[in-house]
């Protein structure tokens, strides 16, 4: 049975609050984007190349509906033109990129009401979110690499 979500009895906004954690699915996001953006840096510019339309992308839909927790988490952007949403496309954000080069990044976020009230002191790395899945390809020295290059 799903869970009713707590209303305001004045207002009846959500008043329930959420607690999103970098998961595996959150890596493979990023990884993904980061694959497509590497893929298509070679034919043009970095900041081009970053503007990723998440729903054309050819990943699982388990893994693409993890854009708003792994936006929550500071990991991707909406992308913004004439600062307007431009519909499903986004950005890695430098916390992104450090997660890929290996850096350590906050491990959960709380929220309420779409506003991070709260970004906890705990840290992880996407080896740590990747480490539980054997299938996962990914050396951080690649991306450092790849960043480093002037991408």
């Amino acid at each position: 049975m799903p869970r009713e979500k707590e209303t305001c009895p004045t207002c009846g906004g959500i008043t329930s609050h959420y607690t999103f954690t970098f998961s595996y699915l959150d890596a493979k996001l990023l990884l993904a984007m980061a694959n497509l953006v590497r893929s298509r840096s070679g034919t043009m510019g970095f900041t081009d190349a970053n503007k990723i339309h998440i729903p054309s992308m050819q990943i699982p839909s388990n893994i693409s509906k993890r854009m708003t927790i792994a936006s929550k988490l500071g990991l991707i952007a909406k992308y913004l033109r004439n600062g307007h949403q431009q519909a499903g496309m986004w950005v890695i954000t430098s916390r992104g990129w450090n997660a890929l080069r290996g850096e350590k990044v906050p491990a959960k976020v709380s929220v309420y009401r779409k506003q991070i009230t709260e970004r906890y002191e705990e840290m992880t790395t996407i080896s740590e979110a990747l480490r539980s899945y054997p299938d996962s390809k990914y050396n951080p020295v690649e991306w450092f690499e790849f960043l480093k290059t002037g991408n």
